[in-house]
């Protein structure tokens, strides 16, 4: 387009050779100019300008399509009123992107039939036509299209000229910049619309302030936070030039407002951090930020200050951090997992627990922690756990240090944000199984006190009248021998009745020690003189003879301590265990038989909870076959052995050895490997006093004096009777305990021997309380065919020293006679 306009003097030459015209045009554009230079409202301006181009150019009509801002292809929304609408063109017509490119490049005004558009524009140019547009002139400013004007067909139906061309380019030049500026104008002020759209519905507050403080705007957000604080407050336009004093007072905000006056001093934008209102109820907390404005921009505020109401976020990311404290510190471990099994969050407690750190940890997985899971023995996916949504089990965690320890695990299935998770606690319940596992062993041990007992009340209820028969099949025996010469031939015999009858009364000794009921005579004795006798025993050098490929290995502490303990029976425990370990061990093994002393606070194995102290062992160690596992917590059971039936033993060995061993406050440990061997080790509380030395007694057992004997058993009476005879004492007899009080309310004995299980309702002790009413410093000797027992052992604390258990032998009962009545008779208690 030609952008020079023609001078008034140039004779501008129409078709009737007149320059009225051109001037007339003119005349109306400075008019025009005149009235919108200073009231730049565009849609005036344009509406104006196509009715001054109609009547100048007496058309049917003129119309613009005019660019608005921000859109690329906005429909036309202006057009002059005349008998020609356009409706329909403007229905049709876009300012498409090939439409502007094109009258970029074909900048000037042109007939509508010479409008030679490219393909891609469509039906542009046919629409024009067929609506009567016949020119139709572009509006190029600084090199954008503002918009294109249109002429439509002259009232005359003639042809617009040559001249009509020029003078209509010459009018639209002179009007473009006028047109230009309004549009610049129309532009600013709908983006500024827009602007205030968007900042009335933001949820910061924003508010502008000029140079002297004072507040120009303010957005609806802005207004709501002031009247949060000050209810009195009913609109912005009252706050319109108020000074920041007012908007932001101190009594509100506290010191914050000075910290923004002094960072306005500072002409520079920055965050102005800690705004937090006091107040009980309207407590907020801001974050406030100053921004300044350019000077050069035509803005009326010279600085911003937005105000972002965090006090939600805040306290959300308060609980969100006491929530993640919570989590991070609880007891369990808690970590989550995608389905792979990959680790995408842990706790710290997990970090603890196994000795990762977090970032260690996040680039593992599930399997790298739990071994069972890794090893396939834990058979849960993915499926299960989607479809159950909870799934609880035990499994063990695998620490970094190689450890596992128990967990109990409970999983979780999670989606979040459309993701899926396995949200997994688990809890270590190393204590919990361990607690178990001694409340097993209390039950393993309850119930094999329980077995004990059982045993023992069955020997208990058999003890009595048994003992009591084999009195005499034991007793006897001695008696007979002693008449009988030595040459007779019946007295090998005899010593074979009385041998048969001592080992069946061995036997039921057997039982009542398996039931801990037997007699201990407890005193200081050294573990390796036991050790040492047993192995110079008969029984022990016939096992060496039957076993000549068992090398025998003895190793003494020659500074082991004494212990108090029963000589006979703990020569009973070593010959046990040694005869087992010649059975166990093959040719060519050994056999190693060892004492020691140690301090000990617990067992090697754990089989039992020592108290802590010094302890005598005595270890018993052997090459042979082992015990299996599931075994070793049965072998003390009575007659369990995995041995031949009728091959060795009774089958009482070992439990008679845990009866025995538990008799002398001991503790055992068993350690054993299939194919490499056993080794039993016993442990005995060392005392501080020295071994008694045996005395060589006197083998004349004889005496003189007067015993009463005290037994509801006729036949057992009558044998005490003739054992004590033979002896040479004076007996006298009585059935019961009855009878014998009555008797000695008149008569005195040197001794009673008083047998313990009678009457019910009057045993052996309410006998003898009956007895020293009339005899307050009477000897007694108690015998029972069962065991020691609680009133036994308060007959003892009376001052009755010996206890016989039946059946006995005429040495025994010669002896224990002779030691009572040679002792000096001792206070009894009142």
């Amino acid at each position: 387009m030609n952008t020079s306009s023609p001078n008034k003097s140039e004779k501008v030459t129409s078709r009737n050779g007149s320059i009225e015209r051109p001037l007339l045009a003119l005349d109306a554009l400075s008019k025009l100019t005149r009235q919108f230079v200073n009231k730049p409202e565009f849609n005036e301006l344009i509406h104006t300008l196509l009715l001054t181009l109609s009547g100048q150019f007496t058309v049917s009509s003129a119309f613009a399509i005019m660019r608005r801002p921000g859109a690329a292809d906005e429909r036309p929304a202006y057009l002059a009123t005349g008998k020609y609408t356009g409706n329909m063109l403007l229905e049709s017509l876009l300012l498409s992107a090939d439409i502007e490119r094109h009258f970029l490049e074909n900048n000037r005004p042109c007939m509508t039939k010479e409008l030679d558009l490219p393909e891609t524009c469509g039906s542009f140019s046919n629409i024009l036509r067929s609506n009567g547009v016949v020119m139709i002139s572009p509006l190029v400013h600084n090199d954008s299209l503002l918009g294109i004007i249109g002429m439509g067909e002259k009232v005359t139906r003639k042809q617009m000229n040559a001249d009509d061309i020029v003078l209509y380019d010459t009018l639209l030049n002179s009007i473009i910049p006028l047109v230009a500026n309004s549009y610049q104008f129309w532009e600013v002020a709908k983006l500024g619309s827009w602007y205030l759209d968007i900042l009335n519905n933001v949820r910061q507050g924003v508010f502008a302030f000029s140079a002297d403080n004072r507040l120009k705007k303010i957005n609806s957000a802005g207004l709501g936070i002031l009247k949060h604080h000050n209810a009195q407050i009913e609109s912005s336009i009252s706050l319109v030039n108020r000074p920041l004093e007012d908007i932001f007072p101190e009594d509100v905000f506290g010191d914050w407002a000075r910290r923004i006056i002094k960072a306005i001093t500072e002409n520079k934008s920055k965050s102005i951090d800690g705004l937090v209102t006091p107040g009980s109820e309207n407590v907020c907390i801001y974050d406030a930020y100053l921004s300044r404005i350019s000077d050069d921009s035509d803005y009326q505020a010279d600085y911003i200050i937005t105000l972002d109401d965090i006090t939600e976020r805040i306290r959300a990311e308060e609980a969100l951090r006491l929530m993640q404290f919570s989590i991070d510190h609880i007891s369990d471990s808690t970590f989550w997992s995608t389905p792979e099994g990959q680790l995408c969050y842990v706790n710290d407690t997990i970090c603890q627990n196994l000795g990762y750190s977090r970032e260690e940890l996040l680039k593992m997985s599930v399997t790298d922690i739990d071994p069972i899971y890794n090893e396939g023995k834990l058979l849960i996916n993915w499926e299960d756990i989607k479809r159950e949504k909870y799934l609880n089990f035990e499994s063990v965690h695998r620490r970094i240090s190689g450890e596992d320890y128990p967990v109990e695990v409970t999983i979780n299935y999670v989606k979040f944000e459309g993701d899926e998770y396995c949200c997994i606690f688990a809890r270590d319940i190393s204590q919990r199984k361990e607690t178990e596992d001694q409340q097993q062993q209390l039950q393993q041990k309850l119930d094999r006190a329980e077995k004990m007992e059982a045993i023992g009340v069955l020997a208990g209820g058999v003890a009595h009248d048994l003992n009591n028969m084999l009195g005499p099949l034991v007793g006897y025996p001695d008696l007979i021998l002693r008449k009988l010469p030595e040459g007779s031939k019946i007295r090998s015999q005899i010593q074979k009745i009385g041998k048969s009858a001592q080992n069946a009364a061995d036997i039921v000794g057997d039982l009542l020690t398996l039931a801990r009921r037997g007699r201990y005579e407890m005193k200081p004795i050294s573990l390796n003189d036991v050790v040492d006798e047993y192995l110079e025993s008969p029984n022990c050098l016939k096992l060496q003879e039957d076993n000549p490929g068992t090398k025998l290995i003895i190793k003494r502490d020659p500074k082991l301590n004494n212990i108090m303990g029963s000589t006979c029976h703990l020569s009973k425990v070593i010959m046990n265990l040694i005869v087992n370990a010649f059975d166990a061990t093959p040719d060519n093994g050994e056999l190693t038989i060892e004492t020691s002393g140690k301090i000990l606070k617990r067992l090697a194995d754990g089989y039992d909870k020592i108290k802590s102290g010094e302890y005598a062992l005595l270890s018993v160690r052997d090459t042979g076959e082992g015990i299996a596992e599931e075994d070793i917590k049965r072998i003390f059971e009575p007659y369990y052995s995995k041995k031949k039936m009728g091959a060795s033993g009774s089958g009482l060995g070992l439990a008679i050895v845990y009866g025995i061993i538990k008799d002398h406050g001991g503790y055992y440990d068993i350690v054993s490997k299939v194919g490499k061997g056993t080794e039993f080790i016993l442990y005995f509380p060392v005392t501080e006093q020295d071994a008694l030395q045996e005395e060589l007694a006197d083998q004349d057992w004889r005496g003189s004096e007067t015993v009463l004997v005290v037994d509801d058993d006729k036949e057992q009476q009558e044998l005490t009777f003739d054992l004590l005879t033979s002896l040479g004492y004076s007996v006298n007899t009585a059935d019961n305990g009855r009878e014998a009080v009555n008797y000695l309310s008149k008569s005195k004995a040197d001794m009673v021997v008083l047998d313990m299980i009678m009457e019910n309702d009057f045993d052996g002790l309410d006998t003898f309380q009956e007895i020293i009413k009339y005899h307050p410093q009477q000897k007694a000797i108690i015998v029972s065919g069962f065991s020691v027992t609680g009133r036994v052992t308060a007959l003892q604390k009376m001052g009755v020293v010996q206890f016989l258990r039946k059946p006995f032998t005429l040495d025994v009962i010669a002896k224990a006679l002779r030691e009572e009545l040679d002792r000096p008779p001792t206070p009894k208690p009142q």
